[in-house]
C-alpha cells in the first residue's frame, strides 16, 4: 500500500520475463516469473518456435528459483 513502509523484493534468476497482473476490482496482485509467452497474434502455434521457451533434451531438467520477500 503507498501509505505503508512495507516493501517486497521478488528475485527470480534464470527467467526472461516478470509478469505482474490481477483480475478486475481483485484486492491482489499476482507476481510470476516467466520462461516463454503466451501465444500472439499471427502464431503458429508451435511450441519449438514460441518465445522464450527452453528446449530441454530427453532426460534433462532445468531448474528456476524465485523468491518473493515481504519486508517492513
Amino acid at each position: 500500500h503507498k501509505s505503508s513502509q512495507k516493501k517486497v523484493i521478488v528475485e527470480f534468476d534464470g527467467a526472461n520475463y516478470f509478469l505482474l497482473w490481477t483480475k478486475p476490482n481483485a484486492n491482489y496482485i499476482c507476481l510470476e516469473p516467466w520462461n516463454g509467452v503466451q501465444d500472439i497474434v499471427g502464431s503458429d502455434y508451435d511450441i519449438t518456435s514460441k518465445e522464450g521457451i527452453i528446449k530441454l533434451d530427453a532426460g534433462k531438467n532445468h531448474t528456476f528459483i524465485h523468491s518473493i520477500k515481504c519486508i517492513g
